[in-house]
């Protein structure tokens, strides 16, 4: 029996690796439990349904016992837990989740995609290509994608996509989760030094986690990386002399033509759900990647021509003749800008109305002390709202809308912090030949997306 405790089970990431280690073909093998000190749903049911949430909240040193063969811990899990002090005093082998991925898949050949962006979107299209010629294989993903609920899967195939970011594995590991894994094959999807600027010190800092991602790769393994990034370009031309497969991408051809994006391919042109450039270059590198793994350009053309995006980014609510309304989930200033310039150069002939949703938690904050000037410009209206009742209940600062206004360096945006004054905008609008972007983190958001989207539609867009 192998017996591993999940000390902060209750995190989502958490909750997703018991539960797959609990679900995968070496079951039998495993006995495993978990402590936190609060679980919420989705969390919650989830460990429930599965018969893994501890019967107790809060942590108790007398679970950790020699019998444990292996301690998991969450991200959030600091270095005075009691149940994470008591296992280093019994010499357990104590691990980030991160950390028992890797040591898990060791085995296997690891895909690892990296970046400031777009890894999500680049996973979903690998996942889709290979589920269509029913080629199926392990994966550990930020966020569920189009056809399958987990976000983890750990079964006996002998490969593995990861999604790794920067973000630190631990509050008691200093490494970042990229430099985690030695991926057999590593992807880049460039890196975006001023979005970083509040989390890392200096530059040299923020680039030595992708050095060391890279010379974390085999010397016979492969490194993908986008050449349309300048600066990824100058790092990658620093370490390459160790690789024997070097493997740069950009852009993938495409064109826009009548509210529809085509990629350019040998002998003519191909039709596809996705759009915008950002995703033209999410297309070259998830082929890159299909490619190393046996498939040919046209096998991936075949499948990919379905293929319906990520889960979470260029959602299409509803649509018609005269309107698109569209849900987008980042708080990413450079994906803000993605996605607005997708959506106009996809619509040419339409106005764009932007509405922006900031929920109440820590990484408003976070967005306001970004370079998010200019973000929104291509939008024709731009709409903010926030909840400064909430803001306050959680303990929040107070923001401004002069601030709001400000960081996007724009006094054209309208900030409203009344729902009704904003429903009131969006219902007394012209929505002939429009379209509407909603934006948010999706976390404990006010706004009913769906229904508001039905009366844009009933008033006869």
């Amino acid at each position: 029996m192998n017996r591993i405790h999940f000390i902060g089970i209750g995190g989502t990431a958490m909750t997703n690796l018991a539960i797959a280690l609990k679900k995968t073909h070496t079951q039998k093998q495993y006995i495993i439990s978990g402590s936190d000190d609060h679980i919420e749903d989705p969390t919650f049911s989830m460990l429930k349904n599965h018969y893994l949430l501890p019967e107790h909240f809060g942590w108790f040193p007398q679970k950790i016992t020699p019998s444990i063969d292996t301690i998991v811990i969450g991200a959030k899990i600091t270095a005075d837990n009691p149940e994470l002090i008591e296992a280093r005093k019994l010499n357990i082998p104590v691990m980030p989740y991160h950390e028992y991925v890797a040591q898990f898949s060791k085995e296997k050949t690891r895909i690892v995609v990296t970046g400031a962006y777009g890894k999500n979107t680049i996973a979903a299209m690998v996942l889709h290509v290979l589920s269509y010629f029913g080629k199926e294989i392990d994966f550990m993903l930020t966020a569920p994608v189009f056809g399958y609920s987990e976000t983890i899967r750990l079964s006996e195939s002998d490969t593995i996509l990861i999604e790794a970011g920067e973000e630190l594995a631990s509050q008691c590991d200093t490494r970042a989760r990229l430099e985690v894994f030695q991926a057999n094959i590593g992807l880049i999807t460039g890196i975006s030094w001023e979005e970083r600027k509040q989390q890392f010190g200096n530059y040299e800092e923020y680039v030595e986690l992708y050095r060391n991602f890279i010379q974390s790769i085999p010397a016979d393994g492969t490194l993908i990386y986008n050449t349309d990034d300048v600066q990824l370009r100058e790092i990658i031309a620093e370490e390459q002399v160790k690789f024997t497969d070097l493997e740069p991408y950009t852009t993938h051809p495409y064109e826009v033509f009548e509210n529809r994006t085509y990629l350019k391919i040998a002998g003519g042109r191909l039709p596809v759900l996705v759009f915008g450039e950002h995703n033209m270059r999410n297309v070259s590198a998830a082929q890159k990647i299909c490619l190393k793994l046996g498939l040919s350009n046209d096998s991936f053309y075949r499948a990919f021509k379905s293929m319906k995006g990520s889960n979470k980014h260029l959602q299409i609510l509803a649509k018609n003749a005269n309107t698109s309304v569209y849900f987008d989930y980042t708080y990413s200033p450079i994906q803000l800008k993605y996605t607005i310039k997708a959506i106009r150069e996809q619509y040419k002939n339409r106005g764009l109305v932007a509405c922006l949703e900031l929920n109440a938690n820590d990484s408003i904050h976070d967005l306001l002390h970004k370079d998010c000037e200019g973000a929104l410009n291509l939008a024709d209206e731009k709409l903010v709202y926030y909840n400064p009742d909430l803001f306050e209940q959680k303990g929040l600062p107070h923001i401004s809308k002069q601030q709001i206004r400000d960081t996007f360096g724009s006094n054209k945006i309208k900030v409203f912090t009344a729902i009704d004054d904003l429903l009131a905008e969006l219902f007394t609008m012209s929505w002939e030949k429009k379209n509407l972007l909603f934006v948010s983190a999706n976390s404990g958001t006010e706004l009913n997306m769906q229904e508001i989207t039905k009366r844009i539609m009933a008033l006869g867009a």
